[in-house]
C-alpha cells in the first residue's frame, strides 16, 4: 500500500485571465467543492494550453469543453465554461485525444468567448483536483498566459487500490461494476429511465418517475459527490469516474446512448451517405479478409507455383478450369475462399441494410440470396461472375465509348452480389413491404404468407426496376470514366488523386469513392479512380516525413515521426488533422504530390483492382486480376510495379515539396502585413467609398506594415531559438518518460501470467523490477529545464505583444471613424499574428 505522499506540482496561467479561488465559482458544484478544491480561471483570450509541467490526458469530452488529466496518480479537470455541454462542441477546437501526453505551455483548446457571450453563457472556467490538495502562497488576480502562478501540494493517502497480496497487484478488479449495479437498482432500474448519459462530471438519468428514485442510498454511495434535479433529469455528481460508470451501467442495460442527441435534419445527401457508410463499413472484413486471399493467390500464380484457374468449361491459353478433374483439390479450396465472398457480398450487405431498415435480418439475407442469384452462376459465365439474361434489347451501338454502348442493354438481369447500391434499396422496400403486411395479414397466416411476399415483391421491384436504373448510371458514368481517363497526361485522375485527401479532411469523400465504386463495378473489377484513396496516402505521409525532417520544434518532430506508422498503414486523420492541416503548407505539398503521382499512374495505364486493405497492404490488390471478369489495361505484374513506382513518387515528391516550402512558422511582421491586405481589399471594395477618404485609409493602415522594427524581429527570432531549446529538453524527458512506462507496462503483463502460473518467486522479481522504475529519478534534467525555460523572456515578449495590441486597436480605431464596419475578424487575426512565436509553439 502507498502511504502519503507529498508531491508537489507547479501551476501556470493556461490563458491569459483573472483566477481566482475556485469558491468563487457561479456553479454550486464547483464553488462547494464537490468534485474538489482548486482555481477559477476567467479567460480574457480563448486559446488554452497545458499549465502544469507534464500530464496525461485521461479523458476528452465529446463536446470539447471538459479535460481530465492525470499527474502521477492525480486526476485534474478543466472544465471550461458552465453549461457548455449544450453547445454540442461548437465554439471548441482541439486536437488532444485521450491517453495523449503533453507538456508545460502545449495547446490543449480553442474557445470562442465572443460566442460564448452571444449565447449568455459563462465562461468561468473551474480547474479541480480529485484528491486532497494544499494550495500555498496563491494570489488572486490577473495573469498572463504561462505565467507562474503558485504551487499545489498533495497531502491525501493513495490508497483507493490496497494491494495485500502480490495476486492482488497483478488482479486488480474493476471496481465500477458494483457501482454501477447499485446505482442502476438505486435510480429504479432500467424501466425508469428513457436514456443515461454523462457530462464530464456527471452521470444524467432522464427520469420516468422521481419516487422510484432512493436519493438516501445514493448519496451514501462512496462515489457519489452529490445529486441535483433538473427537471426530470437526474443528475448525480460523480467526477472524472463518470466515464467508467455510464460505460458499465450502458454495458449492463445492453445499450449506449448518446451524450448530445443531435436534434437538426438531416438533409437527403447527408441521410444517404449515412445509410451506405452504416451499411457497408461492416462488410469491409470480407473485402479485405477474401482481397488479401486473392492477392495470396496472384502472387503465387505469378510466381508459378499455383496455377492460372478461370471458372469457365474451356481454359484458354496459359490457364486451367475450375473444373478440370486434374486440378488439385487445394487449389480449388483457395480460389473459392478468394472468389466466392467477392461474388456474394450483396447478401452481407443484404444482412446489414436489414439491420438499419429494422427489417428482419433473416428475410433480409434470404432477399439478398435471391438478388445475387446463385443459380446464374453455374460455371460461373463467360467472366466467372455470372450469366446475364437481357429481357429487352433496344438495339446495338459500336462508339469508341465502349461503356455508353451498354446503355441499349439496360433492361437485362444480372446477378447484384457486387451492386450494393442497388441491393439496400431493394431491402428498403422490403421492410416497407414487411411493414405494410403486418398491418393486415391475419396471425394464422402471417408465418406463411408474409415472408412470401416479402420475398416476392421486392425481389420483381429489384430485377425490374432498380436494376436496369442501375444499368443506366454504370453506363453514364462509364462514359464520363471514359473521357476522364483520356484527359491529357492523366490530369483527370491526377486531380481525383490530389483531391481525395482533401474531401476526406472534409468528411465528402463518400461520393468520390462511390464514383470509384461505380467505375469498379462496370469495368467488373478495376478502375482508375480506384487508386485515389491507396495513393494519396503516400504523398500526405510523404508531406508529414518532410515536417519531420527539416523542423526544429522537438515537439513537432516527435509527433510527426510518431505518425508515420499511421500513415504506412493507410491512417490520415491524425496526420491531416494533427500536422499538416493546421501547418497548411504540408498539406498543399501533400496535394501537389498527389496530384503529380495519380496523373502517371493514369499515363501508365495504372488501375484498382482488389482491395486487400490500407496503406503498405494495398499495394498486394494491384498485383491482382481484376476479380470479377473484366479486362484491365495491364498485366498483373506490371500493374503492380507500377503503382509501386507512383507510390514512391508521391512519398518521395511529398517529402521533397514539403522540404522546399515548409515553413516553421510565418513571422509577425509577414502576418499582420497579409492580414492588411485583405483588410484594403474588402474596405475599398466598396464602390461608393469617396477617393479622399480612401487615401486617408490608406495612410492609415501603411502604418502597420511596419509595425515592427528589425531589432524587434531579431528579438523575436532570438527568443524562437531559446524555446526550441527548451522544447527539445522537454521532449528528451518525456522520451525517458515514455520509454519507462512502456517498460513497467510491458513487466506488468508478465507479472500477470507469472500469478497466473502460480509462480509467485518470478512475480516478486518482477514486482522489484516496477518499484525499481516507478521511481525514475529525472531531478537533473528538470533542472536543465527549468534553467533553458528561464532563459524565455516570456516578460519581453508578452510586453511586446501588448504594444502592437495597443497600436493595432489605435490604427482600426482610426478606421472604425470613417467607415461602419465590422472589423472585429479581422481584430481576431491580428491578435493571432501578434501572438504567433507562442502560439506555435503551444506557450
Amino acid at each position: 500500500m502507498k502511504g502519503n505522499t507529498r508531491m508537489e506540482i507547479k501551476f501556470y496561467a493556461p490563458v491569459d485571465c483573472e483566477i481566482q479561488s475556485v469558491d468563487k465559482c457561479s456553479d454550486p458544484t464547483f464553488s462547494q467543492k464537490m468534485l474538489g478544491d482548486g482555481f477559477l480561471i476567467k479567460p480574457q483570450k480563448g486559446d488554452f494550453s497545458l499549465p502544469f509541467d507534464r500530464a496525461q490526458v485521461v479523458m476528452v469530452f465529446n463536446t470539447k469543453h471538459a479535460y481530465g488529466l492525470d499527474i502521477n496518480g492525480l486526476g485534474i479537470l478543466i472544465h471550461c465554461g458552465l453549461e457548455t455541454v449544450s453547445l454540442e462542441g461548437k465554439p471548441f477546437k482541439t486536437t488532444l485525444i485521450s491517453n495523449q501526453k503533453i507538456l508545460l505551455g502545449e495547446k490543449m483548446f480553442d474557445v470562442d468567448l465572443k460566442y460564448l457571450t452571444e449565447k449568455n453563457i459563462s465562461s468561468e472556467t473551474p480547474i479541480v483536483f480529485d484528491k486532497q490538495v494544499k494550495i500555498k502562497d496563491f494570489k488572486e488576480g490577473n495573469y498572463k498566459k504561462g505565467q507562474f502562478v503558485c504551487s499545489v501540494e498533495l497531502l491525501e493517502k493513495v490508497d483507493e487500490i490496497k494491494i495485500e497480496t502480490i495476486d492482488d497487484f497483478f488482479s486488480v478488479k474493476n471496481k465500477y461494476e458494483k457501482v454501477a449495479f447499485e446505482i442502476n437498482k438505486l435510480v429504479g432500474s432500467k424501466v425508469n429511465y428513457k436514456e443515461v448519459y454523462n457530462c464530464m462530471t456527471r452521470l444524467r438519468f432522464t427520469i420516468i418517475d422521481k419516487s422510484l428514485v432512493n436519493e438516501k442510498e445514493l448519496l451514501a454511495l462512496d462515489i457519489v459527490k452529490q445529486i441535483v434535479w433538473n427537471g426530470n433529469e437526474l443528475q448525480i455528481i460523480i467526477g472524472q469516474d463518470v466515464f467508467k460508470v455510464r460505460e458499465e451501467i450502458s454495458s449492463q442495460n445492453q445499450f449506449i446512448s448518446s451524450v448530445v442527441s443531435s436534434k437538426e435534419r438531416k438533409s437527403i445527401a447527408e441521410s444517404f451517405f449515412q445509410m451506405v457508410g452504416a451499411t457497408m463499413v461492416r462488410t469491409i472484413p470480407i473485402m479485405t479478409g477474401t482481397g488479401i486471399v486473392q492477392a495470396l493467390i496472384a502472387i503465387l500464380v505469378l510466381c508459378k507455383v499455383m496455377p492460372n484457374i478461370v471458372t469457365s468449361q474451356v481454359a484458354g491459353s496459359g490457364s486451367i478450369s475450375l473444373f478440370d478433374p486434374n486440378l488439385n483439390v487445394g487449389w480449388v479450396v483457395l480460389f473459392v475462399i478468394g472468389r466466392t465472398a467477392g461474388f456474394f457480398t450483396g447478401i452481407a450487405i443484404a444482412y446489414t441494410a436489414a439491420e438499419y431498415f429494422k427489417l428482419n435480418p433473416v428475410l433480409g439475407i434470404g432477399i439478398g440470396i435471391i438478388m445475387c442469384a446463385p443459380i446464374i452462376f453455374l460455371d460461373g459465365g463467360q467472366n466467372g461472375i455470372g450469366y446475364e439474361k437481357v429481357w429487352w434489347d433496344l438495339g446495338t451501338l459500336n462508339t469508341q465509348n465502349i461503356p455508353f454502348n451498354g446503355i441499349t442493354k439496360i433492361f437485362r438481369i444480372v446477378p447484384l452480389g457486387t451492386k450494393f447500391l442497388v441491393i439496400i434499396p431493394i431491402i428498403y422496400i422490403g421492410q416497407k413491404v414487411d411493414q405494410w403486411v403486418r398491418k393486415w395479414m391475419p396471425i394464422s397466416l402471417d408465418l406463411l404468407f408474409r415472408p412470401f411476399i416479402v420475398f416476392l415483391v421486392p425481389s420483381i421491384i429489384g430485377f425490374f426496376l432498380f436494376t436496369p436504373m442501375w444499368n443506366v448510371i454504370e453506363a453514364l458514368l462509364g462514359s464520363l470514366f471514359f473521357y476522364l481517363a483520356k484527359a491529357p497526361f492523366g490530369i483527370g485522375v491526377g486531380l481525383a488523386v490530389g483531391l481525395w485527401q482533401v474531401c476526406v479532411i472534409f468528411g465528402v469523400h463518400g461520393p468520390l469513392s462511390i464514383l470509384g465504386q461505380i467505375e469498379y463495378i462496370a469495368n467488373r473489377g478495376w478502375g482508375y479512380l480506384f487508386i485515389a484513396a491507396s495513393l494519396s496516402v503516400w504523398a500526405q505521409l510523404g508531406a508529414l516525413i518532410g515536417v519531420a525532417i527539416i523542423t526544429k520544434n522537438s515537439v513537432l518532430k516527435k509527433q510527426a515521426w510518431g505518425m508515420v506508422p499511421m500513415g504506412i498503414l493507410g491512417i490520415t486523420e491524425p496526420i491531416l488533422y494533427g500536422i499538416n492541416l493546421p501547418k497548411k503548407r504540408p498539406l498543399y505539398a501533400g496535394i501537389i504530390a498527389a496530384f503529380i503521382a495519380g496523373a502517371l499512374c493514369n499515363w501508365l495505364k495504372v488501375s484498382g483492382r482488389l482491395t486487400t486493405g490500407m496503406g503498405i497492404f494495398a499495394i498486394l490488390g494491384y498485383f491482382s486480376e481484376p476479380p470479377f471478369g473484366g479486362v484491365a489495361p495491364l498485366g498483373t505484374l506490371p500493374n503492380g510495379l507500377f503503382f509501386i513506382l507512383t507510390a514512391f513518387v508521391a512519398l518521395g515528391l511529398g517529402i521533397f515539396i514539403t522540404l522546399l516550402i515548409f515553413k516553421e512558422r510565418i513571422d509577425e511582421s509577414t502576418l499582420v502585413n497579409k492580414i492588411t491586405k485583405k483588410l484594403m481589399n474588402k474596405i475599398f471594395k466598396n464602390k461608393d467609398l469617396d477617393k479622399d477618404v480612401a487615401n486617408e485609409i490608406s495612410n492609415i493602415l501603411k502604418h502597420l506594415n511596419k509595425i515592427y522594427s528589425a531589432d524587434e524581429m531579431k528579438f523575436l527570432k532570438e527568443q524562437e531559438k531559446e524555446i526550441q531549446k527548451y522544447l527539445k529538453i522537454s521532449t528528451k524527458i518525456n522520451n525517458r518518460i515514455e520509454k519507462n512506462d512502456a517498460l513497467i507496462e510491458k513487466l506488468f503483463a508478465k507479472g500477470k501470467k507469472a500469478i497466473q502460473n502460480q509462480k509467485t518467486e518470478i512475480a516478486l522479481e518482477i514486482k522489484a523490477k516496477i518499484d525499481e522504475l516507478s521511481n525514475i529519478d529525472l531531478s537533473a534534467q528538470e533542472v536543465e529545464k527549468d534553467q533553458q525555460r528561464n532563459k524565455i523572456d516570456f516578460e519581453g515578449i508578452i510586453k511586446l505583444r501588448n504594444e502592437k495590441e495597443k497600436l493595432i486597436k489605435k490604427t482600426l480605431d482610426l478606421i472604425k471613424n470613417t467607415q461602419d464596419i465590422d472589423l472585429s475578424i479581422y481584430v481576431q487575426q491580428y491578435n493571432e499574428s501578434i501572438n504567433s512565436l507562442l502560439q506555435n509553439y503551444g506557450l
